[in-house]
């Protein structure tokens, strides 16, 4: 195997290409013990690679393999932080087989422990080697392969694993208890969470689709046989199931998780704290007690094992919390003051988000998310659209005093208008 991780495509103009250059030296010399070779290519002299690699911005940096029995080239283009950390990072991780073998519990319990990423995990009994088991093993290492560079997915046939993973699991679940019973299963694994099991229904629907006497083989040579579909049509659920589920219960939103959380599909909620205040006294205490009622109050809405939020109100969500006194610039512009905890929810796609003055209770939560798919609470906007919105909620926040200040600026107004006309009228007069 061969690969590179990084090609950067750049143009001798670019400011952003220079700044990152010796970032990009800098890791391709920590990396080459690894045998990662990096290349740097001027894309404004080689358009044929240009186009090639579908590059239409500066810098753009690819990661290319051949790591199959194949004379095409694969490449993905790397979204990761563009330090010398993320480069090097990235390599690592690419280097590693797609799909990593957990042999043991302690395997298992180093794969969750990172605390870095939810995790995906298919289970085989050890005796299970019928048609439709190996269908599914192959269905999910292709999607291993195809999002190694994102997601992180495991396959075990060690029955202690088995034993450790349904052990964390509610044993009352009925999705449980069919998995149990089941020759495999695939399985979402998140610190701190219970497991999440995928709905081994859909993948029985397409394995019962396979024509008599076909087989896995078929699919290898590129023919459209029905075991070809199978597959195809297995990648496609499970890689939808996996993307949906990759998402954590409950992050601490931040730079690096913001953008792809409330971009997900769903409205993000958002809990602004604070935690690490300076100041002392009763109202600091009141602030940070308040902080962490209503983590907590989220917290529990978020897990589908303890949410009070009915199905489709449930689902039409996603939580997090923040530090809104390190993003206060940020929450300031859905109204929240950095000193008061407060929830708003957010709909990114279409700039707007929800949130209500009087939701200042945590057990006032579920009724406003429940009103808001209900349509019950109006959407503002963000940016130029939302100002007179938020003029009119401050013109309101401080009424009797923001009335006296129109007046005030009503009667400048009329002052300075007559005295613009009759200093003109004057003047003509004069003359």
């Amino acid at each position: 195997m061969w690969c590179v991780l990084t090609t950067r495509f750049y143009a001798p103009w670019c400011g952003h290409c220079k700044k990152l250059a010796p970032k990009f030296t800098e890791a391709a010399r920590v990396l080459a013990p690894e045998g990662i070779q990096y290349g740097a290519i001027d894309a404004t002299r080689e358009n044929a690679l240009k186009e090639r690699f579908s590059v239409s911005g500066f810098p753009a940096i690819k990661f290319v393999d051949n790591d199959h029995e194949s004379s095409k080239l694969y490449y993905r283009e790397y979204k990761g932080p563009r330090e010398v950390a993320g480069f090097v990072e990235y390599a690592k991780r690419m280097l590693q087989p797609a799909l990593k073998k957990v042999s043991s519990p302690l395997d298992l319990e180093t794969l969750i422990g990172n605390g870095k990423e939810v995790s995906f995990l298919m289970g085989r009994r050890a005796d299970a080697s019928s048609q439709s088991v190996e269908l599914v093993r192959e269905a999910f290492e292709t999607i291993a392969w195809e999002l190694q560079d994102t997601r992180l997915l495991s396959f075990t046939d060690s029955e202690d694993v088995h034993a450790l993973v349904f052990a964390s699991a509610d044993v009352e679940d009925e999705a449980v208890c069919e998995c149990k019973q089941k020759p495999y299963y695939i399985v979402r694994l998140e610190p701190g969470e219970d497991p999440v099991f995928y709905d081994v229904t859909e993948a029985e629907l397409a394995v019962k689709a396979i024509a008599a006497g076909d087989t896995p083989g078929a699919f290898e040579n590129g023919g459209d046989t029905a075991s070809a579909r199978c597959i195809a049509r297995l990648c496609s659920d499970i890689r939808a199931w996996v993307e949906d589920q990759h998402y954590p219960v409950f992050p601490l939103l931040d730079a690096h998780n913001f953008a792809d959380i409330a971009h997900s599909g769903k409205l993000l909620v958002v809990g602004a704290v604070q935690f690490d205040a300076t100041e002392k006294g009763i109202a600091t205490k009141r602030v940070r007690a308040k902080s962490s009622a209503t983590v907590e109050a989220l917290r529990k809405l978020s897990r589908r094992t303890t949410t009070t939020l009915p199905k489709r109100v449930f689902d039409s969500f996603r939580f997090g919390y923040l530090d809104a006194v390190k993003w206060k610039d940020f929450v300031a512009q859905f109204n929240v003051d950095a000193a008061t905890p407060k929830v708003f929810v957010l709909d990114a796609p279409n700039k707007r988000f929800f949130e209500d003055d009087e939701v200042n209770q945590v057990s006032e939560i579920d009724g406003f998310l429940r009103d808001i798919v209900d349509g019950k609470v109006q959407a503002q906007h963000e940016g130029i659209m939302g100002l007179p919105a938020l003029w009119l909620k401050s013109f309101q926040a401080w009424f009797p005093y923001s009335l006296v200040a129109l007046l005030i600026a009503v009667l400048f107004l009329v002052w300075l208008v007559n005295v613009l006309c009759c200093g003109g009228a004057k003047r003509e007069h004069a003359e």
